[in-house]
């Protein structure tokens, strides 16, 4: 996602942005159901909407914002832990593309088991860890 950051903030702006957070937030709370603990809003765009929501009292003490004067202009949402996502598949799975893997060669008969028994199984479970965040890109406005 983009938000141009005009020099004037209007309240047509801070609606942008709040939508822009919002949808952030939300979106990794669907994805993972749990809420995002960190906000971190980096470079001199973000610097500037950092002091311009505080300014407007925006409560955002929840999701732990911090500003990082240097770096690219955005606000990234982020989780301050790794997540542990958990797929768990009850019915048998026949996958075609072996999950983007290639396989370069003739395939033996110990390599085709090893193969079915990964691919072919009554139940799968898969277990990960994950860092999922939503980054919003910080361009100015020229007016």
């Amino acid at each position: 996602m983009e938000v141009k950051v005009p020099n004037i903030k209007d309240t047509q702006f801070d609606s942008t942005l709040f939508k822009a957070v919002s949808d952030g937030l939300t979106e990794l709370f669907q994805e993972t159901g749990k809420w995002p603990d960190s906000i971190i809003f980096s470079g001199t765009l973000g610097n500037e909407l950092y002091n311009h929501v505080f300014n407007k009292n925006w409560d955002l003490n929840k999701f732990g914002p911090v500003c990082l004067p240097g770096g690219a202009n955005k606000i990234r949402i982020e989780y301050t832990k790794p997540i542990n996502q958990i797929e768990d598949n009850n019915s048998p799975i026949m996958v075609d593309d072996l999950n983007g893997r290639q396989v370069n060669g003739v395939i033996g008969s110990e390599s085709m088991a090893r193969i079915m028994s990964s691919y072919a199984q009554p139940s799968l479970k898969i277990e990960r860890t994950v860092r999922p965040h939503y980054e919003i890109r910080l361009v100015r406005l020229n007016k």
